[in-house]
């Protein structure tokens, strides 16, 4: 409920399962402009979907930049080829704050 109310209160618009859903390829979860859209995955947190989402939410309020610059987020287990290299930085840190 609290994540709910954050949605809320940050203006963002939440839109869960849309017929995009269905694509084989599509991620869990996707941030654009002010709304987060949320897939419901066998064995995917929701609501760590919704928290990675609002990070970018807060990166784009930062002007499409990561939040703590100088910090080095990328790990082994990061999935390089899921992201174009230019994403890897906000990918990164989102996956690691939420």
């Amino acid at each position: 409920m609290d994540l709910l109310i954050l949605l809320a209160l940050l203006d963002v618009q939440l839109v869960v399962n849309p017929p995009v859903c269905k694509e084989p390829y599509h991620p869990a979860g996707l941030y654009e402009n002010g709304v987060v859209t949320v897939c419901f995955r066998e064995g995917v947190d929701t609501k760590t979907t919704i928290k990675h989402e609002l990070i970018h939410h807060g990166q784009a309020c930062v002007g499409d930049g990561v939040l703590r610059e100088g910090v080095d987020y990328l790990s082994e287990d990061f999935p390089y080829l899921a992201y174009d290299p230019e994403d890897w930085d906000t990918e990164a840190e989102a996956r690691a704050l939420a």
